[in-house]
């Protein structure tokens, strides 16, 4: 039988035996049976020259027979039975042996055959998903499935927790064909977590608070410990101090509050003593620094420099007029407090007619400069001033420019006519005449200048206007009108 026992049924009495099995060498002999039940023992001797019938038992992670699947053995191939057994009949020495069975991993390693019946046992592992024991997570390779069951059960995605805190989880890696291999994944135990606080009841400033301080499994979240624990008082976290001048900088309010409870505040309010540190200029303020300490000792004394004293303004000397003709008037000024302060710009000039002209007399006119400057109204008037003559309203004085460098300067006053000509040239030497018309154009007389003693001509009563004749440069005959205003007019 499979434990090596044969029975016999046959009475007392002596027989002879032989015993042979393969592999083993014959073993011969007698014995005689006294009693019911008296075994004999007979031992057999390996026959290393002959072959033996040996066992191979495959089984997977879990213990289980591998059922159905092809072991090569040397080159010869047989399917496992129910027991996940093959049988093959070997001299005594080393073989190998190959296993490819989807959904393990391929097998390929030797065996040692020794003694008749012995077995060697090969465990195949799931092919096609691992654990990763860095993440706590199953991969699954592509073209495999893993499964909460050998047949059946919930099916397990690749990046799933492997919850294997306590127990040894198993599961379940399936690939092309109809069958399963377990993937043993043993415990690892719990993986503690930081301590989380709870049922906190916070602190103050003055008072202890409490709460529990629990660690969890970082993997299953179960519960691993639980200490209640004292949370000192804080005290109190003074925030930085800030300081407030008062508008006239005569006053600092310095203040903290109290960072755990904005309620905790500090307040203080020193006076402070001001000194003037730079005096003020006519254009630039001056500045006044002021200082002020405090009596707790968490507030650190205060300086600060403000200008709050007005410029003096500039303290202008007299002012230096310059004038351009009656055109335009340049005004400078010297600042007392300081010569280097100058100002200059351009006045304003305003005329008026001191003496009015007549109609035979001339007149005055009077020009005065002004200016303004930071309020102050600067002039000229009864220290600088320019003057012009107006000429007499009723008298005409005109100067003919000849072509050839002569002057005919005309001169009519009232009733008379002086007429100067002067330079060089036929126009300074030739003729000139005198014609006079009435106030419809018609002519009254004609006079030649060139005469003796008729410089100065005596215009026709009626005559409205004169015209002058004389030859110019190329003996170019000319002429120039003038309007008479009479005396009575």
């Amino acid at each position: 039988g499979a434990n090596g026992v044969a029975e016999f049924t046959v009475p007392y009495g002596t027989y002879a035996y032989t015993v042979e099995a393969p592999g083993y060498k014959k073993a011969n002999g007698t014995y005689s049976f006294t009693e019911a039940g008296d075994p004999l023992g007979v031992s057999l001797t390996v026959d290393a020259s002959g072959q033996f019938l040996a066992t191979l038992k495959v089984t997977d992670a879990e213990g289980n027979p591998v059922v159905g699947i092809p072991v090569t053995v040397d080159g010869e191939t047989q399917i496992t039975d129910e027991s996940g057994e093959v049988l093959y009949l070997k001299s005594v020495g080393k073989y190998n042996v190959t296993i490819d069975a989807d959904p393990f991993e391929n097998y390929q390693s030797t065996t040692a055959v020794g003694t008749a019946g012995e077995a060697d046992q090969i465990t195949l592992n799931a092919a096609g998903a691992a654990y990763n024991a860095e993440t706590g997570k199953l991969e699954v390779a592509d073209g495999y499935t893993a499964w909460t069951a050998a047949n059946g059960g919930t099916q397990v995605n690749s990046g799933d927790t492997v919850f294997n805190c306590v127990d040894d989880v198993t599961v379940y890696v399936q690939g092309a064909l109809d069958r399963r291999a377990p993937l043993v994944i043993a415990a690892e135990g719990h993986k503690h977590a930081h301590a989380v606080q709870e049922n906190l009841v916070a602190p103050s400033c003055m008072t202890d608070g409490s709460c529990d301080m629990v660690v969890y499994c970082e993997k299953c979240d179960e519960e691993l410990e639980r200490t209640a624990t004292v949370l000192n008082a804080t005290g109190h976290d003074w925030g930085e101090a800030t300081y407030t001048w008062s508008a006239d900088h005569t006053t600092v309010t310095a203040g903290m509050t109290c960072q755990n409870d904005p309620e905790h505040v500090q307040r203080e309010t020193a006076n402070a003593t001001g000194e003037v540190t730079t005096a003020p200029t006519c254009e630039t303020k001056g500045k006044t620094t002021y200082t002020a300490a405090f009596e707790n000792s968490a507030f650190t004394a205060q300086t600060e420099t403000v200008e709050d004293i007005d410029a003096l303004g500039h303290d202008w000397q007299e002012p230096v007029w310059t004038w351009n003709g009656t055109e335009s008037v340049s005004v400078s000024f010297v600042c007392r407090r300081d010569a280097e302060h100058t100002y200059t710009a351009e006045g304003t000039i305003s005329s008026e007619d001191t003496v009015p002209a007549g109609r035979h007399t001339d007149g005055l006119r009077t020009y005065t400069a002004t200016i303004e400057l930071d309020g102050t109204v600067y002039t000229t008037a009864g220290t600088d001033v320019r003057t012009e003559v107006i000429p007499a309203t009723h008298r005409v004085r005109e100067t003919l420019q000849t072509a050839d460098g002569a002057q005919i300067l005309v001169d009519v006053e009232t009733d008379t006519l002086n007429m100067t000509i002067s330079g060089e040239g036929v126009s300074a030497s030739g003729p000139v005449y005198v014609a006079s018309y009435d106030e419809n154009g018609r002519f009254l007389e004609l006079i030649s200048v060139r005469d003796p003693d008729k410089d100065l001509i005596e215009i026709p009563e009626g005559a409205h206007s004169i015209t002058i004749f004389w030859i110019d440069g190329r003996f170019a005959p000319k002429a120039k009108t003038m309007e008479i205003v009479r005396a009575d007019d």
